[in-house]
């Protein structure tokens, strides 16, 4: 009885260091964890480690995506009634912005816009070599998605 006492608090004194050092969650604990009770204590061999482990986010798994099933249906309507707001909210937003005077920089701004495709297409004006650049990033991308 003693002894499964002391591999008790061994065993909660490791996991509690672990603990404090194991930064990334139990992705980085787990390999400290398997050293622990398979290559040093020798309280279990590899096929049971991975054994306990797999019924362990068995079970969790079992658990808890159900109840994340759940939760993402129950709050699927409160997400479509945020993007009814935000759509109305962009077009009185907009609105309201179309009335006001614009700054001279904004003007410039949306007068020289133009859309990405022209960049990549090379059209659309500017710097010669930029367009280039544009051009030739674009034909990089469309043979690579063709090898592919």
């Amino acid at each position: 009885m003693s002894s499964e006492i002391g591999t008790l608090l061994t065993l909660a004194g490791y996991f509690a260091l672990l603990s404090l050092f194991a930064i990334g969650g139990a992705n980085a604990a787990l390999p400290e964890m398997h050293r622990l009770a398979v290559e040093v204590m020798h309280w279990m061999n590899d096929r049971e480690f991975a054994d306990h482990n797999k019924a362990l986010l068995g079970e969790w798994m079992s658990a808890w995506v159900p109840r994340a099933i759940t939760a993402a249906r129950a709050l699927q309507p409160l997400l479509e009634i945020y993007d009814v707001v935000h759509a109305l909210r962009g077009s009185a937003h907009a609105a309201f912005l179309e009335k006001r005077p614009r700054s001279q920089l904004l003007k410039t701004v949306h007068a020289s816009a133009r859309p990405f495709s022209s960049v990549a297409a090379g059209g659309g004006g500017g710097d010669a070599v930029a367009s280039t650049r544009g051009a030739e990033r674009a034909a990089t991308c469309a043979a690579k998605l063709a090898a592919n």
